[in-house]
């Protein structure tokens, strides 16, 4: 088995989450928990006497300019962004990267230095935005009889679409459903209390553009209460950090990634997500009813 090798924040991991990440993300370095948890020690220690920081709220966060109405529009009229974005509140924005405080404890680094690579140049706003909204594939299903499997290395796989008629006639019906990606545009969450700006999805976008030096990002901006913030981060996965630790006076930041002394080196196992769907039949009788 390949090994993802990255940065981790353990400084903000709750001790109660430690043995299930390490053995839900295939922790593979450190080698073994007892080591795991001695590096995590070690940055409950230096996370502790980070001084407080003053991030930039709402406030700093723009409408994207106008030369690029017509990218604006096209995302603003998708499918996607209507079903799950704008029926929750989304907008479209522009935010700083300095003032994004991250959930997520890992980053893989040879996934944002592949996406570093695609960065466009300091300056192409059209192309930037594109990335921020850029969607996740799917490998080519293989099929067998009755069964389709399909695989993700990033992890996107959404339930299949229920079963709908395509055609019908005399002598024969036809059925189809869909398997598509998760929505997967930079997703910020603005938690109005504290006035804090939380990215929810595009960890690994956002510090590629860091590593880039670009310095802003396009996304969804949405407005929630602390009460609201586990509708778009699962506090029940240890891979995220509690509510408290990201409206903490020094949160884990996007940048801290990029912090040899705030990270650590951490590598987990290379997996990739796979769906199997098996179209199973019936045969069977069921009594009439006369009126």
């Amino acid at each position: 088995m390949g090994n993802r090798f990255g940065r981790a924040l353990l400084g903000w991991v709750s001790e109660g989450d430690l043995q299930p990440l390490y053995e839900g993300a295939l922790v593979r370095a450190p080698e073994d928990l007892p080591a795991f948890r001695a590096l995590w020690v070690a940055a409950q220690s230096r996370a502790g006497v980070l001084p407080p920081v003053q991030l930039g709220g709402v406030s700093a966060a723009s409408d994207p300019p106008a030369a690029l109405r017509n990218q604006v529009a096209a995302v603003q009229q998708s499918d996607m962004f209507r079903t799950h974005y704008e029926a929750f509140g989304g907008v479209l924005a522009s935010v700083q990267l300095a003032d994004l405080v991250t959930p997520q404890w890992w980053v893989g680094t040879e996934v944002a230095g592949e996406s570093t690579r695609v960065l466009p140049a300091a300056g192409d706003e059209a192309a930037l935005f594109a990335f921020c909204f850029s969607s996740g594939h799917i490998d080519r299903p293989v099929t067998a009889g009755n069964v389709a499997a399909v695989a993700s290395r990033q992890r996107l796989l959404a339930p299949p679409s229920s079963l709908r008629l395509e055609s019908l006639s005399r002598t024969k019906a036809k059925f189809s459903f869909e398997l598509a990606v998760r929505p997967n545009y930079l997703l910020v969450a603005h938690v109005v209390e504290a006035d804090r700006l939380v990215l929810a999805n595009g960890v690994h976008r956002a510090v590629a553009l860091l590593g880039a030096r670009h310095d802003h990002a396009y996304c969804v901006l949405r407005h929630v209460s602390m009460g609201d913030l586990g509708s778009v981060i699962n506090f029940s996965d240890p891979a995220f950090m509690k509510v408290a630790r990201l409206l903490a006076p020094r949160p884990p930041l996007i940048r801290d990634f990029l912090d040899g002394d705030v990270s650590d080196e951490v590598a987990i196992a290379d997996v990739v997500q796979f769906m199997r769907v098996v179209v199973q039949a019936e045969i069977g009788v069921l009594p009439t009813f006369n009126d």
